[in-house]
């Protein structure tokens, strides 16, 4: 079987120290596992393998003494006391999907472009039956033109009072989501100067109930969705988008130099919900 690895990143450009800090499965024994002495420079990251093996030896290849669930448990980093609770994953954080990284954005960092902006561009529609099947996931010569056009976020809230998404919805679809179908469809593009300086994408993303993200056809990032959603598929479960979630992908052979296009299917778990996000 497969193990789940964890990746702990310096976004900053002062080295970090993890001497003594702590991960646990186990919010009972918060000093489950320990850091061995262990720096991290500026932009670089550190890799645990959650095998159970525990091997804690500096320089070498990191492994808890504790194995990970795919379906989502407890998980936190603590600190050297032992006590304090550095960030968790609490009660736990959801069920994983192969080849998708999943954790909490850093929202600056010097060693990373930012390809689509808060409030990017995007042309959205609510579909209606399967007729454009997986097309419009596609490059930038599908035809969206008669798509309404806005900005991101798209979704719809009908609570006129705080707290509710407003503030992050640049094109509201309520008219058509609400009641009426459960899935939107949202088209953002994207230019690339070279395709090559790429080593990742990383998609930080308010959801509400779930989505699948894709560029060029190609899924990057999903939650609470099943594997291949169609038109009118329902997310699998309920989320609340008060706050962005960091989805990383390392597949970035679908990118060319040029104009890309950033595609995702927002769900909502019923059409009759008050609010939708994505």
């Amino acid at each position: 079987a497969s193990e789940m690895m964890l990746r702990v990143e310096c976004p900053g450009f002062e080295p970090v120290d993890l001497s003594g800090w702590h991960l646990t499965d186990d919010a009972t024994d918060l000093a489950k596992w320990t850091f061995p002495g262990t720096n991290i420079a500026p932009g670089g990251y550190l890799l645990v393998f959650a095998s159970g093996k525990d091997r804690a030896t500096p320089g070498k290849e990191l492994h808890s003494n504790f194995k990970l669930s795919g379906d989502g448990e407890y998980l936190a980093l603590v600190q050297p006391d032992g006590a304090t609770v550095a960030h968790a994953y609490s009660p736990q954080y959801p069920p994983q999907a192969d080849d998708v990284s999943y954790g909490i954005p850093v929202l600056s960092s010097p060693w990373t472009n930012v390809l689509v902006e808060t409030g990017a561009f995007c042309r959205a529609i609510v579909p209606t039956n399967s007729a454009m099947g997986v097309k419009w996931r596609g490059a930038a010569s599908f035809n969206d033109t008669n798509w309404p056009a806005g900005t991101t976020g798209a979704g719809y809230d009908i609570n006129a009072t705080e707290p509710n998404y407003r503030r992050l919805i640049g094109t509201d679809m309520q008219a058509l989501m609400y009641t009426s179908n459960v899935g939107c469809y949202l088209r953002i593009p994207f230019a690339l100067e070279n395709k090559a300086t790429v080593r990742a994408l990383v998609l930080d993303m308010w959801y509400d109930d779930g989505f699948a993200a894709y560029v060029n056809a190609m899924k990057i990032a999903a939650a609470n969705n099943v594997d291949a959603p169609q038109w009118n598929s329902p997310a699998t479960g309920y989320h609340d988008g008060d706050a962005p979630e960091r989805f990383i992908s390392s597949n970035t052979g679908m990118l060319v130099t040029g104009t890309n296009i950033l595609a995702i299917h927002i769900m909502n778990r019923d059409a009759g919900s008050s609010d939708a996000l994505g």
